[in-house]
């Protein structure tokens, strides 16, 4: 509790000096009154130096000791003192004891405040004094230990304010609402009447709990007792305005306060944050700044989340290193993720890199902002990185680690890191079970995902659409079709997500039969999954599910995959009546079910009928103009792809050099090949090389095609001396 007239303390150190020179340091009413003003004055190092200087120290400087300790939230610092002068032999007496259990109280250390509780009972036994009572049970109500607290509540018939105070306080602090309108009740048929302490208790509860109504029928309560409120009181109702969205209100009684604190301002900011007035909130912001407030960690994670682009947020960032030379974990975090959120991963970097002290909540937000961002190698890096530097993953850590492996194709890791889980016994949520599921599918490994399955009932959520979806896909990709369906009428047909799973898994494996024998394609085959996959769609529709991207997604795959050009139409009209002719991946997908069928004009009428293109939609086009050997086609797709400021990739250029193959332009082909890699900042894969060496020497340039395919920096495939071997009988032997 720091006071901050500076002439006072100046004042006060030099009686001090002149107490030295005359000896009188030693004299414990002395000490005493020194030691109440440095605590006052946050000077905590002074007030130790001076009960340490004392011979035989009192019980009475350690009890003020301890609370000037505790009143600067220096709790830690309380209870290592407390102990030591307990190994000291240092006398104890309840009201020393009665500081430590409020320490205990902020600190949450339980252990110690049970401890002291202990040494109370041996000091006094059960019959304790009020002001004794009523800190153990505001220390186990910060506990959330409600049982002991009603406990010592009920040993004494006859409680004052302070004591409901304390029981109230610890029911409001974990949103038992009830129990605290009923304690409220009980307190007035005992003739006690409430104070603004009980009613800030009261409004704390009901914003906790959400019960805001109940709040601000306080709050019509209270102006009809014409009650006096403090700054405590009047930041419970405005918290109770701000948490219902309700600004106007929030306004109104912020506009009415006298006094306002750091508090005041942040629960006004934060409202305005939530609800969209961001321009408003910043507006507040600096008004705090301009009345001389130092904003604390919630006011500058609110001020964060308002921050709508980047020069906003590096203004906050700024303001945060000036204002506090030492930054809480979770404010770094959420600088580290709004910078990410920014595509600013380098400064999210910077930030990180410049922590001293990193825990596993900043770790958890680097990691997590890099594969966000795509950055899976860089994230991996992290987070291996992380565990050598002795931090061990948590429940975020895997829920961001899980997904990205599975997405990496690292699909082993992914089984490792689930088992890490398990042997850690941190809980999985539906987003992990279905990526670890999927894994287990891609894999092919029916034990594993048996046994995750298992887990999966365990922790009782075999029932969530998302991971009963993840399960039928893995009994589709074994070809455990029962099960699947077993799986899929368990679910009850109401979800898409199982709809959308059943498909998949037939498209899947009518996507694997180029890799069964002739045995298996006897008992199966792609004409026979793509008719079950739209016996299921119509199903879908008379069941009232609507289809949604990934079905049509699905549905288009399996026409291509089956040449079925009537279903594709059908599926093209159903698009467009569900109103995703303009979805970007449907879209991409018509074109490449077109471009599979040879049905050109229509894959054309697509291209130009999306309002909004991606790589992936020209490098269709391009790719099937280059199959049609229309090499000015692909040259004007590239010029347009360039103006619509998309970046060539590597399938683009490839869909260039083909065009120029099939018509035998080794020139432009040439003139392709090293624009990818100057221009473009391309490296040319193994296929480019063999398409290239193939060009050159089916035009008779064989010493050229054999160098190329000799010098590039991969060993030459068999498709590429095939194709020289080739060449050479045509033109002669090299």
């Amino acid at each position: 509790m720091a006071c901050t007239n500076g002439e006072e303390l100046m004042d006060g150190m030099l009686v001090h000096t002149h107490v030295i020179e005359c000896g009188l340091e030693s004299m414990p009413y002395i000490a005493s009154g020194l030691i109440l003003l440095y605590a006052s004055f946050s000077r905590l190092a002074d007030a130790q130096l001076v009960y340490d200087r004392q011979e035989k120290p009192s019980v009475v400087l350690l009890s003020e000791l301890i609370h000037g300790y505790a009143e600067n939230d220096c709790f830690a610092d309380a209870i290592v003192l407390f102990r030591r002068m307990q190994l000291a032999g240092v006398e104890i007496n309840e009201i020393t004891c009665v500081c430590m259990v409020k320490a205990c109280a902020s600190a949450r250390a339980i252990k110690e405040g049970m401890k002291t509780h202990f040494l109370m009972v041996e000091m006094r036994g059960i019959e304790l004094q009020s002001v004794t009572r009523t800190s153990l049970v505001y220390m186990y109500g910060q506990f959330g230990m409600m049982q002991d607290a009603r406990k010592i509540f009920r040993e004494s018939r006859e409680h004052d304010i302070l004591e409901w105070n304390a029981l109230i306080a610890g029911e409001a602090q974990h949103s038992c609402v009830i129990e605290v309108l009923q304690l409220y009740n009980q307190m007035q048929q005992h003739g006690v009447e409430p104070n603004q302490i009980t009613f800030t208790c009261i409004l704390k509860a009901c914003a906790i709990a959400n019960v805001l109504t109940t709040g601000k029928e306080f709050h019509a309560y209270l102006v009809g007792r014409n009650l006096q409120m403090d700054v405590v009181l009047t930041n419970a109702l405005l918290n109770i305005y701000a948490r219902s969205g309700d600004i106007q209100n929030t306004f109104k009684l912020f506009k009415l306060m006298e006094k306002r604190n750091v508090a005041t301002w942040t629960i006004v900011i934060t409202a305005c944050a939530e609800n969209g007035y961001r321009d408003a909130a910043f507006q507040l912001f600096e008004l705090m700044l301009k009345e001389g407030m130092i904003p604390n960690n919630m006011t500058f994670l609110s001020i964060l989340s308002a921050c709508s682009h980047i020069a906003e947020l590096k203004l906050i960032h700024s303001c945060i290193i000036d204002l506090h030379s030492e930054l809480d974990a979770t404010l770094v975090s959420c600088l580290i993720r709004r910078h990410g959120e920014f595509s600013s991963l380098l400064d999210s970097l910077n930030i990180f890199e410049q922590l001293i002290d990193c825990d596993i909540v900043t770790w958890n937000a680097i990691i997590t902002v890099h594969a966000q961002h795509g950055c899976q190698d860089e994230a991996l890096s992290l987070f291996i990185r992380m565990q050598m530097e002795g931090f061990k993953p948590d429940y975020i850590t895997y829920s961001v680690m899980i997904p990205l492996t599975a997405r990496k194709g690292l699909l082993l890791e992914v089984l490792y890191l689930f088992g890490q889980m398990l042997l850690h016994d941190i809980q999985s949520d539906a987003n992990i079970f279905s990526f670890t599921l999927q894994g287990c599918s891609n894999l092919g490994t029916p034990d594993a995902g048996n046994v995750i399955y298992g887990h999966v009932i365990e922790s009782g959520q075999e029932l969530d659409a998302e991971i009963g979806a993840a399960i039928v896909y893995m009994y589709m990709s074994y070809g455990a079709e029962d099960d699947a369906e077993h799986i899929f009428d368990r679910f009850g047909h109401g979800y898409i997500e199982i709809w959308n799973a059943m498909m998949s898994g037939y498209v899947r494996t009518a996507c694997a039969m180029d890799e069964l024998s002739i045995e298996e394609h006897m008992s199966y085959s792609r004409d026979q999954h793509t008719e079950r996959i739209f016996q299921l769609y119509n199903a879908m529709n008379q069941e009232g599910i609507s289809p949604n991207q990934a079905t049509f997604v699905m549905l288009l795959k399996s026409c291509y995959l089956t040449t079925a050009s009537d279903h594709g139409k059908k599926v093209h009209a159903h698009i467009v009546e569900a109103g995703l002719d303009e979805d970007l991946l449907v879209g991409n997908m018509l074109i490449q079910m077109y471009t599979e069928l040879k049905s050109y004009k229509d894959a054309i009428c697509v291209f130009e009928s999306l309002h909004q293109r991606n790589v992936v939609t020209f490098n269709t086009m391009l790719t099937a103009w280059a199959q049609q050997s229309c090499l000015e086609l692909v040259k004007d797709g590239f010029q347009l792809m360039q103006q619509e400021g998309l970046k060539a990739d590597e399938v683009t250029v490839l869909s260039l050099l083909s065009a120029c193959s099939h018509i035998g332009k080794e020139i432009d082909a040439l003139r392709y090949f090293n624009k990818m890699q100057i221009q473009c900042g391309i490296e040319p894969t193994h296929t480019h090389y063999t398409c290239i060496a193939d060009l050159v020497s089916r035009n008779g340039y064989l010493k050229e095609g054999h160098d190329l395919l000799r010098t590039m920096p991969f060993l030459p495939n068999s498709l590429g001396l095939s194709s020289l071997s080739t060449h050479s009988a045509i033109h002669g032997s090299l």
